[in-house]
């Protein structure tokens, strides 16, 4: 987790104050930890990356209004 922190300190230093979309990826088991770090939450859509043993996940910091269904070559939890 550290590395995510390090990220979020980046990501932060470059934010407008007045608010920024933030879009990361990492693996659904993050969730908590992401939603402290940077305030961002799972959306449905996943990346299809077929030869990876985990499945990641998007997480956004907004309503995004393209990533808000599941994509069917990825198969649900």
């Amino acid at each position: 987790m550290q590395v995510w922190e390090k990220y979020a300190e980046a990501a932060k230093l470059l934010l407008r104050p007045e608010g920024s979309k933030v879009v990361c990826s990492t693996v659904a088991e993050n969730k908590d930890f992401m939603e402290r770090l940077l305030a961002v939450k799972p959306v449905p859509f996943k990346p299809s990356i077929p030869n990876l043993v985990y499945q990641y996940t998007l997480f956004t910091n907004f309503e995004p209004t393209v990533l808000c269904e599941l994509n069917p070559e990825v198969p649900e939890d």
